[in-house]
């Protein structure tokens, strides 16, 4: 939809174990949240029934992949959520999910421990907030052999000074010096490069960019082309805020707003809660353009 071409270094499918996720043209990534802390209520389920019947309504809607969770980074949640807590939660989910259905299933962590134990029992994706910046996971990931999406996150859960302070550095460049940087490590650490996705992490709060360095981030998305690595952007719910001062159930059209220009930019992987409305935009303006 007149996205710059991907080149040839850039994937057009991802091998998920067994399961193949198709990036020839933007994919859906719905979101299950097994953590009632998340900013958002759409996709929380609170039990293995629940997450099957909402899972079985996301494909038919749309989604090629679904990312599974109990790990919130809303900046206001209320307690930690320990390692076996989100063990304990994601598990059966995940192991339900994975027999049940034929799409691959990402699970969405920063810790090792819970990588591991949900790749035993069918996850096939790594989808980490901090950019495998945890201890030991590098090499979970690398011994798993499975597809990792490395999120940027400024402000790893308020440690401003684990990776990056304070800094004036253009956030382009910031981010491109980051993902150059993750990448080195992951392939050092034996995590193929055909293995990898990037994710610039939009968002306030923990993710610590402002208003325009969101929007920078968007509309120069294809700044990040030459990596060479497919693009995961996580719109849903955050435009509209700030921008508009719209409560969260009320963001559906900023979200969608904006998902349209990533995808022009070139994103070929839609985290979003919600499925169906940003599938039929995707496909509609696809349609427009003739593509």
């Amino acid at each position: 939809m007149g996205a710059p071409n991907l080149s040839m270094s850039h994937p057009q499918k991802i091998h998920c174990r067994s399961k193949v996720l198709d990036l020839s043209q933007p994919q859906i990534m719905g979101i299950i949240n097994l953590s009632p802390e998340s900013f958002c209520a759409e996709g929380l389920c609170n039990s293995v029934d629940e997450a099957l019947q909402y899972c079985d309504r996301a494909i038919q809607q749309g989604a090629a992949i679904m990312d599974i969770g109990a790990e919130p980074t809303n900046p206001r949640t209320r307690a930690k959520v320990t390692v076996q807590e989100q063990i304990d939660v994601l598990v059966p989910v995940v192991e339900a999910l994975s027999d049940a259905f034929p799409i691959p299933f990402s699970v969405d962590t920063s810790k090792p421990d819970v990588m591991s134990a949900a790749l035993d029992v069918g996850a096939c994706m790594i989808n980490d907030v901090r950019g495998l910046r945890e201890p030991g996971a590098l090499e979970v990931a690398a011994r798993a052999g499975v597809p990792i999406c490395i999120m940027h996150m400024k402000h790893p859960f308020g440690r401003q000074n684990e990776l990056e302070s304070d800094t004036n550095e253009d956030i382009i460049m910031q981010l491109k010096r980051f993902f150059a940087e993750r990448i080195e490590d992951a392939v050092k650490a034996g995590i193929k490069q055909q293995n990898i996705l990037l994710d610039p992490g939009i968002g306030y709060g923990n993710f610590g960019k402002d208003v325009q360095e969101n929007s920078r981030l968007v509309n120069e998305l294809d700044s990040f082309l030459d990596l060479g690595r497919p693009l995961v952007v996580g719109l849903s719910r955050k435009f509209g805020g700030k921008l508009l001062g719209l409560p969260v159930e009320k963001r559906l059209a900023s979200s969608l707003a904006a998902t349209i220009i990533a995808v022009e930019r070139g994103a070929r992987l839609i985290r979003t809660h919600d499925i169906k409305p940003t599938f039929e935009a995707i496909r509609v303006a696809q349609s427009i353009l003739g593509e």
